[in-house]
């Protein structure tokens, strides 16, 4: 008799568990502010990050955030939308000319400018650093490919194709140089789509990197959020449910880039950690082993 008791009992604790977290998920779910309201250090990385956008913005929205107490994500993400007020934005291609402006000297442009020189971006949204590649290295367009999972326009001197980074079309020792600028870390299965990027590259071929420099908790609480604020409130690419409900990036340090794509095939020849802007932004060169 006593089991039985116990058995009932034990079963009604589990439902109520279940049900409370059902009710605390979903699209009410809670976590990436209230991981970082409390915490001064982010909130003063986050103040910066968000003046540098708009000051009459980052004014509101760490207002919004410091008093989000028992706000789900969703309310949050929803009032500083209604505060967002659009903003001229440089143009793609500038966008790219400056990413490329400060990218570390050891990418040696001189040796790499060749007529038949065939480039592949990957992860390139829009394909701003794309098509600021192709025009420094006066890349021909049949031979600069943009790649992304979203559907893009294309561009003026480059070609954009969507495809998965798990299935690339293309063949076997292809491309000279690839980029991925602030776009592995959002791979799902990130040795699948290196393992694609080792087959179409050529060997000796280069792998020029730009991503997060940071993985620890706090790092990664700052990261997500300067996410939610470019996909959901500046570009409104995505609404705040599918934000919330996607899978988070995978963040790592240059050495855990390097753990994971060395048994690939990618040896990694030069790096600058400097994280000197307001991503952390570290650059890693790779060169595509026989």
């Amino acid at each position: 008799m006593i089991a039985i008791i116990i058995s009932v009992i034990t079963v009604i604790l589990v439902m109520l568990f279940s049900l409370k977290g059902e009710i605390k998920g979903g699209n009410e779910q809670k976590g990436l502010f209230s991981s970082i309201s409390g915490n001064r250090l982010i909130m003063a990385r986050l103040r910066h990050f968000l003046e540098k956008q708009s000051k009459p913005f980052s004014e509101s929205a760490i207002k919004i955030i410091r008093e989000s107490h028992d706000k789900s994500d969703i309310t949050i993400l929803t009032e500083l939308q209604a505060k967002w007020t659009l903003i001229p934005e440089e143009s793609c291609f500038d966008r790219g000319k400056r990413r490329i402006k400060f990218m570390p000297k050891f990418y040696q442009w001189e040796q790499s400018r060749r007529d038949d020189l065939k480039y592949l971006d990957i992860g390139a949204a829009e394909g701003c650093i794309t098509g600021a590649m192709a025009a420094h290295m006066k890349i021909k367009k049949e031979n600069a490919i943009a790649c992304d999972i979203t559907e893009q326009a294309q561009g003026n001197n480059f070609i954009f194709i969507k495809v998965n980074g798990k299935d690339l079309p293309f063949q076997n020792d292809h491309f000279d140089l690839a980029t991925m600028f602030m776009s592995a870390h959002h791979f799902e299965d990130p040795k699948a789509v290196f393992s694609e990027v080792f087959r179409v590259m050529k060997p000796g071929g280069l792998l020029l990197m730009r991503e997060h420099g940071r993985a620890d908790d706090d790092s990664v609480a700052y990261y997500n959020v300067i996410h939610a604020f470019y996909e959901v409130i500046a570009k409104r690419e995505v609404t705040a449910e599918q934000f919330l409900n996607a899978s988070r990036p995978q963040y790592r340090t240059c050495e855990q880039w390097k753990q994971l794509m060395e048994p690939l095939g990618f040896k990694l020849i030069n790096k600058d950690t400097n994280m000197r802007d307001s991503f952390d932004a570290v650059y890693m060169l790779y060169s595509r082993q026989s």
